[in-house]
C-alpha cells in the first residue's frame, strides 16, 4: 500500500457528502462546521492499538463532508483517526448535532428495531457460546436488545446517556442507569457483556476496555459488534466498496477482523467466534497479551491488502457502469450528443 491519500477523492477541499442526507443533516453539519471553523478541535492521536505515533493519513474527508484525518498506524496496521476532537467538542456534538446529521429515530421505533431485527440474532448468537444469566449491554439505547435476553429469563441491566431512549426501556420492563461504567458497583459482574456498535466511537478504546473487563465473570463472554474493513471489501454493507460511504465523524477506529484481535488480545480477550462484519464473542484467557512484532507486521500487511482490495473494487465497479453507460448511449443515438455537449461544459 502507498503511504499516501488513496486517491485524490480522498482530499478534502469543502463540505461534500457522498451519501444522502436530508436539509435537516446538511444544516445540522453546517452549523457545526461554522460554529468550530476557528477553533483547533482536533488533537494529534498515538494508535489505539498499539500505542505508535507513526500513523500516515490515507483520506481526509467523511462521508457527511467533515475534515476527518483518517490514518493507517505503520507499525500495526490499525486504521483510526490521526487527530480527533476533544472532550468538549465530542460533548457538544452528540447532544446538540449527532442524531440531527444521523437520524433522528423515534425511541419506540429504535427499541422495536433493536427488539425484532438485532435482538433475536444476537441472542441466538452468544446462547451458541454460553447460557446468558445476567447481561450487561453498554450503550443500549432503547433497550430493545435486552428485551429479548429478559424475555429468555436472564437479569439485564442497561447503560446509556440519552433519557428519552432510556424512559422506552423503563417502560418495557428493563433495568436501566445513564451513565457508563462508573454508575455500576465495583463487584458486580456479569456473564455476558454486550457492546454493539459502541466500540468504534470510543476515543482510545484500551482503557475502556480494561475497565469494561472487570465487571466480565471469568467464564463470561463479551459480544462486540462493529462495522469492519473487510465488510467493505466484500461489497456487503451497502457501502458499494467506497470507504467515502464508510468513514464517518462519529467513528474514531475503523476496525478489520485482525486489528480487533490485536486491541483485545492486549486486554486478555480470546476471540471464539466472529463473523466479517463484525459480530463476535470474546472470553478471557490467560495467554500473553503483548504484541509481537510477526503480529503487528501480518496486520498491517492485511490492511495495506484490503485497502487495496477496495480501491480496485471501486475502481472496477465503475469503469462498469462507465462501460454500460456508453453502450446504452451508443444504442440510442446518442453518444456524440452527450460527448459534445461534455466538451462544451468543460472549455
Amino acid at each position: 500500500m502507498k503511504h499516501s491519500l488513496l486517491h485524490s477523492r480522498y482530499k478534502y477541499l469543502e463540505p461534500k457528502n457522498f451519501v444522502p442526507m436530508s436539509e435537516e443533516s446538511l444544516s445540522a453539519r453546517n452549523q457545526f462546521i461554522e460554529k468550530y471553523k476557528s477553533n483547533n478541535i482536533l488533537y494529534k492521536q498515538s494508535c489505539y492499538v498499539c500505542e505508535s505515533t507513526d500513523l500516515k493519513v490515507i483520506s481526509e474527508i467523511d462521508r457527511f463532508g467533515f475534515f476527518y484525518p483518517t490514518a493507517v498506524c505503520n507499525q500495526c496496521g490499525n486504521v483510526q483517526q490521526a487527530e480527533y476532537y476533544n472532550e468538549d467538542v465530542l460533548n457538544d456534538f452528540y447532544s446538540n448535532y449527532y442524531r440531527k446529521i444521523y437520524g433522528n429515530q423515534p425511541p419506540s421505533e429504535l427499541f422495536d428495531d433493536q427488539k425484532n431485527d438485532m435482538g433475536k440474532d444476537l441472542f441466538a448468537f452468544v446462547s451458541s457460546i454460553i447460557s446468558p444469566k445476567k447481561v450487561l449491554e453498554v450503550g443500549c439505547g432503547a433497550g430493545g436488545l435486552l428485551s429479548v435476553f429478559k424475555e429468555n429469563n436472564c437479569d439485564v441491566v442497561g447503560l446509556d446517556f440519552d433519557d428519552d431512549y432510556l424512559q422506552i426501556a423503563r417502560d418495557n420492563g428493563i433495568k436501566v442507569h445513564n451513565g457508563s461504567l462508573e454508575v455500576l458497583g465495583n463487584e458486580e459482574k456479569f456473564d455476558v457483556i454486550i457492546l454493539s456498535h459502541v466500540l468504534e466511537h470510543i476515543v482510545d478504546p484500551f482503557p475502556f476496555l480494561e475497565s469494561l473487563v472487570e465487571h466480565l465473570l471469568e467464564d463470561g463472554v463479551l459480544y462486540i459488534e462493529v462495522p469492519s474493513l473487510n465488510t467493505v471489501a466484500s461489497g456487503s454493507g451497502g457501502y458499494s466498496y467506497d470507504l467515502l460511504r464508510y468513514w464517518q465523524n462519529a467513528h474514531t477506529i475503523h476496525f478489520s477482523n485482525l486489528s480487533l484481535r490485536l486491541l483485545c488480545k492486549r486486554v486478555g480477550l480470546r476471540c471464539v467466534k466472529s463473523t466479517d462484519f463484525i459480530k463476535s464473542c470474546w472470553v478471557l484467557t490467560e495467554d500473553g497479551r503483548k504484541l509481537t512484532e510477526q503480529e503487528m507486521t501480518n496486520c498491517f500487511a492485511a490492511t495495506s491488502e484490503l485497502l487495496e482490495q477496495i480501491e480496485r473494487n471501486r475502481t472496477s465497479v465503475k469503469d462498469k457502469l462507465r462501460r454500460v453507460i456508453v453502450v446504452l448511449l451508443t444504442v440510442l443515438g446518442l453518444k456524440s450528443t452527450v460527448k459534445a455537449i461534455y466538451l462544451k461544459v468543460k472549455r
